[in-house]
């Protein structure tokens, strides 16, 4: 009987032990800190507009000052970036405010906890000498701030803030507003681009390329003028050297179709080399090579990896580039180069040519 009794008593102790743990509180995200969410979900979504110092969005393309910095903080977190575009800042403001986002890309509000991109006021400086806003944020709930002060304390690292100012001068907005360089290019795009169109585009169809970027770097390197010639030697609509116009199969370097078919072939040969370089940052490393050279940019990437820096990232690339322009004169160069393809491939678009 006592037997019986001790059995009984041991299930009921069983029983209630379980039924306990039942109730025990387990962690969840209601629990947990704005930062510790992001990173346990692996993304961070980030609502935005679309603007000069925010993000250039027309199709596949899909870059900008804001949006490059926003992106290296989401790979310092080790998460995805979801960064959508929203037609206003109220509507933006309504997704953080709603939860369909985690934080806020845009002119810095009071009422919210955030960081300014151009963390001090020497980076503010770069920044608005560039055209773009020094204002511009990443803007969080101020109930929780761990996401905010996360984000400062990366932003505000001496090495991230000269990261930033060499952006702010790759997104430079200034070029095409000086009134003479605008109007020069609206002028070969209206009277010299149509003559050379159809061949863009078939050269861009043979190497799959867009054929507005060859049309930017054809503005860049000639002008769009075959008969162009420059003092080391290189000529034509797309400025080849000897050696790469011979490699490329082209005969007459100033034979407009040839340049143009040779330039798209040498273009797809540099794009094979940087195929583990993310697509949205490629095109910059192609045409950094196709202006300095491949073997120039590898060795610059392989420095950068030495140091424990991310050699695939453009961002590092054109830091590095600025920050050793007095050791190399073709660092300027290069980085002049980039820039301008970029401002002219983005006037192209919303210009609907």
């Amino acid at each position: 009987m006592l037997a019986k009794w001790t059995l009984c008593l041991g299930a009921v102790w069983l029983s209630a032990l379980f039924i306990k743990s039942l109730f025990v509180p387990t962690p969840s995200t209601s629990s947990l800190s704005t930062l510790e969410r992001v990173i346990q979900k692996g993304e961070i979504v980030m609502a935005t507009t679309k603007s000069d110092s925010t993000i250039f969005n027309h199709g596949d393309i899909q870059h900008g000052f804001g949006h490059d910095i926003v992106h290296r903080y989401a790979d310092e977190l080790g998460v995805r970036l979801s960064l959508k575009v929203y037609d206003s800042e109220q509507e933006a403001l309504n997704a953080l405010q709603m939860g369909k986002a985690d934080g806020l890309l845009g002119v810095a509000q009071t009422n919210m906890a955030g960081v300014r991109l151009a963390c001090n006021d020497d980076t503010a400086k770069k920044v608005s000498k560039h055209g773009l806003n020094a204002n511009m944020s990443l803007m969080f709930h101020a109930k929780d701030d761990t996401l905010a002060q996360h984000a400062k304390d990366f932003l505000c690292r001496p090495d991230e803030m000269a990261i930033t100012g060499s952006t702010a001068r790759f997104y430079d907005q200034t070029l095409l507003a000086n009134e003479y360089s605008d109007k020069h290019f609206k002028r070969a795009l209206k009277q010299h681009l149509p003559l050379y169109e159809s061949a863009f585009k078939r050269g861009a169809k043979a190497h799959n390329h867009d054929w507005q970027v060859l049309a930017a770097i054809s503005y860049q390197e000639s002008h769009l003028d075959p008969n162009a010639i420059s003092r080391t030697g290189v000529e034509g609509l797309m400025m080849l050297t000897q050696d790469t116009a011979k490699a490329m199969g082209v005969n007459n370097r100033t034979d407009a179709i040839q340049s143009i078919q040779g330039g798209a072939k040498y273009l797809e040969v540099l794009e094979k080399l940087y195929m583990d370089v993310p697509e949205s940052e490629r095109l910059w490393f192609v045409l950094a090579s196709y202006n300095m050279g491949p073997n120039a940019v590898k060795r610059i990437q392989s420095e950068l990896n030495a140091k424990g820096r991310d050699g695939n990232s453009w961002m590092e690339f054109y830091g590095y580039l600025a920050q050793n322009v007095n050791k190399n004169g073709r660092y300027a160069q290069c980085m002049h180069y980039v820039a301008n393809i970029r401002t002219y491939l983005e006037s192209m678009k919303t210009m609907q040519v």
